[in-house]
Formats: structure tokens, sequence, C-alpha cells
């Protein structure tokens, strides 16, 4: 199983080949930010998302 740390290395590499590849862009003028959110900070249809996901058992 991945670690988070290596999970997020990962993603962070294939976004930035993946918008190098297809604008013809260095990899190096990307900037890759992930931002995480705390589900009581979201809401979608009114309702917190950490209480969508305890209504979905998640």
């Amino acid at each position: 199983m991945r670690t988070y740390f290596t999970q997020k290395k990962a993603l962070i590499e294939g976004f930035t080949k993946v918008a190098s590849d297809t604008l013809h862009i260095a990899p190096e003028a990307f900037v890759v930010v992930l931002k995480e959110n705390n589900p009581d900070n979201i809401g979608s249809g009114g309702k917190m998302l950490s209480r969508i996901f305890a209504e979905r058992g998640e």
C-alpha cells in the first residue's frame, strides 16, 4: 500500500507531466498546490460535507 506522502508525490508528478505534455511547456513552469479542506468547512446542497459522508456511512 502506498503511503499518503507517496500518493501525493505521484499526484503532483502526474499533474505536472500531463500539463507539460499537453501544453508543451517545461515542467518547471508549473506549480501544483494540493489544498485539503476539512469536510466541516465544505457544503453542498445546504449540508456540511461531513454530514453527507456520515449519512452515506463513509
